[in-house]
């Protein structure tokens, strides 16, 4: 059985997620829409481009 799905983020050494240090992978697609969600950012399912400005080279040039 093969299951697709878009990630949204992979945090490596997370420690808020349960017991003990993990990763954690976040998947986008949420149809729940939570009023108190930390990543609203990831309930489309659509795959799009995320980009922080004060990660960017010459994004404003």
């Amino acid at each position: 059985m093969e299951s697709k799905g878009c990630i949204f983020n992979i945090q490596k050494f997370s420690t808020n997620d349960g017991p003990g240090i993990r990763t954690t992978v976040f998947f986008k697609g949420c149809p729940l829409h939570c009023g108190w969600c930390s990543n609203p950012e990831s309930q489309a399912q659509k795959p799009q481009i995320l980009w922080d400005l004060s990660k960017c080279i010459r994004c404003q040039q």
